[in-house]
């Protein structure tokens, strides 16, 4: 399937930043690497989750990921599709829980 975008310069440029920092070399490879992380993200959310950045090494107050799109994920999980599941296989074995790793959640 084709998809066509209209961006503004900005969002361009911010795409073409994040493709050569991450070594991404097609849009094709980029949406689908930002589908499995927004799948995630709303299947964490589901579950009533939050979704935070943490320094594994410091006790620092983590710093919570403010999305609208995520604020409105209510109500029953959906049945999750092929990106959800694809996602699920890859989540972390070795995840301790958050308060051990930076302490309770700063908003």
């Amino acid at each position: 399937m084709r998809i066509q975008l209209e961006l503004s310069e900005n969002s361009v440029a911010q795409i073409k930043g994040l493709m050569k920092a991450t070594g991404i070399k097609t849009y094709s490879e980029l949406f689908s690497n930002s589908l499995a992380i927004l799948n995630w993200a709303v299947k964490e959310t589901r579950k009533g989750r939050k979704i935070v950045s943490a320094h594994q090494e410091k006790n620092e107050a983590v710093t919570e990921l403010a999305m609208p799109v995520l604020d409105a994920v209510v109500g029953p999980p959906a049945k999750d599709g092929p990106a959800v599941e694809a996602v699920a296989g890859a989540e972390s074995k070795g995840a301790r829980p958050l308060n051990a790793v930076a302490g309770p959640a700063a908003k």
